[in-house]
């Protein structure tokens, strides 16, 4: 995936999202995570 230097948006803060965080991080992406509760791996 050729994310590097690109800007993502992850909706919400359970498992599944700290899965696709840190995917699209080790890609290079720029990670944003919007959430009103965040995982205790993501805190």
């Amino acid at each position: 995936m050729n994310i590097r230097d690109r800007d993502c948006l992850v909706v919400g803060g359970g498992s599944v999202a700290v899965r696709k965080a840190a995917m699209l991080q080790s890609c290079g992406g720029r990670v944003v995570i919007v959430s009103p509760t965040l995982d205790d791996e993501m805190a």
